[in-house]
């Protein structure tokens, strides 16, 4: 999985685990697509600063991965989920699983 991605989506478990402002330094940058120097000028921080926040919050995101696995767990029950649908030959049930998998998302 691509990096951006994987902070993005362990940002969506994990965030109120991380302080305010480290939070929202992190969806600043991976949810709004803000540049480190538009971070900085609306934090009032230097670009440093920012990038100091994302590498302790990336860093702090995967230790509670590490340790609590909620994101691992979560795609290995949609990779089994997916497989069992592909599996199913009656198409109603077929499309009822499909849109609980994706409802999910």
């Amino acid at each position: 999985m691509e990096k951006f991605i994987e902070v993005m989506l362990l940002l969506d478990i994990y965030g109120n685990l991380l302080t305010d402002k480290r939070k929202q330094t992190l969806s600043l940058y991976y949810n709004e697509d803000y540049s480190l120097q538009e971070i900085a000028d609306f934090l009032g921080i230097t670009k440093q600063g920012v990038r100091d926040a994302l590498v302790q919050g990336e860093k702090s995101l995967y230790h509670y991965e590490k340790n609590l696995k909620i994101l691992s767990q979560n795609l290995e029950q949609d990779k089994i989920l997916r497989s069992v649908v592909n599996q199913i030959d009656d198409e109603d049930i077929k499309q009822t699983l499909s849109r609980l998998i994706y409802y999910e998302e």
